[in-house]
């Protein structure tokens, strides 16, 4: 099949430059495009949709995958012509870890050249940009509003590149106490107002943390998690999921299975895709059942 990727450059301090070169010297056969800056992903995915190729990976963190997705999805027909696949080289890596993608970017590599493709649901989100318009964007994995877009929106980037997760976990310590986000929605039939709001596709949050236990990316869903109020040991618990990937479900989460969430807030708060903070509330979530095909092992 033909198969176009592209990839950051900067991904893992240079470790995407050095894959481009390896890719060219064992003559892969493919297509490689290099990213430039902000939403050029986006725009070299929508191409490639338009040139015919039949796989189109990224290859790079979840913000690549989240502009190459996008690109395939605002093309006409873009995830009927084309499959995404993914070199994970970020940070967090949900897709990846989702899909049980080799963290090794010549394993991942095999797999896009070898694997099968699987039809799995994507998400679509409707929310309010920095200029008070509407915007659609896609989503494979999570939506996160209130505290947990709030870390991904002030997380430093510098900090980010020297100690990775970590750097989440200080945005979210201090956003916690600078910020009163309330989000609001309705979560088991009823009203609820709380401080973060999460809603997945899947399993997987933040990595590979089990937050939405009944999850899975073929369920036709949104698994829903929201955090009435933060509490020392909420947030102790958290940073340790975070570090070790190991997560017990309590009572203090509230939780829903939906096909559609309707988010608001009195005041402006964010929300973030995948890791990437697009913009701020009202906020509409909708799944599309089997709707996008990846390439897996």
């Amino acid at each position: 099949m033909r198969t176009c990727v592209i990839f950051n450059p900067s991904a893992r301090g240079g470790r995407a430059r050095a894959l481009a070169a390896w890719l060219r010297s064992v003559g892969a056969g493919m297509e490689l495009r290099p990213t430039t800056g902000p939403g050029v992903a986006s725009e070299l995915a929508r191409e490639a949709v338009r040139e015919g190729y039949e796989i189109i990976g990224a290859a790079g963190g979840d913000g690549t995958i989240y502009e190459v997705l996008n690109g395939i999805a605002d093309e006409p027909g873009g995830f009927e012509r084309s499959r995404l696949g993914i070199i994970p080289l970020g940070t967090a890596n949900v897709l990846a870890h989702e899909l049980h993608l080799p963290a090794d970017p010549r394993a991942a590599l095999e797999i896009l050249r070898r694997g099968r493709a699987r039809t799995v649901d994507c998400a679509t989100a409707e929310f309010t940009d920095d200029s008070g318009g509407r915007r659609t964007a896609h989503f494979a994995v999570v939506a996160g509003a209130g505290l947990d877009a709030r870390a991904v929106h002030s997380v430093n980037l510098r900090l980010k590149k020297r100690v990775g997760k970590l750097a989440y976990i200080a945005a979210a310590l201090g956003a916690a106490f600078r910020h009163r986000d309330c989000v609001r929605c309705r979560i088991g039939g009823v009203v609820f107002e709380g401080r973060a709001v999460l809603a997945g596709n899947g399993r997987l949050y933040a990595g590979a943390i089990p937050v939405f236990n009944d999850g899975s990316l073929d369920s036709g869903l949104l698994h829903v998690r929201g955090v009435r109020e933060l509490s020392v040991s909420l947030l102790l618990h958290c940073a340790q999921a975070y570090v070790t990937g190991r997560w017990y479900p309590g009572r203090q989460l509230a939780s829903d299975r939906v096909t559609t969430l309707e988010l608001e807030s009195d005041q402006p708060t964010p929300l973030q895709l995948d890791g990437e903070w697009v913009g701020w509330l009202p906020a509409r979530l909708h799944i599309r059942p089997r709707s996008m095909q990846v390439i897996v092992p």
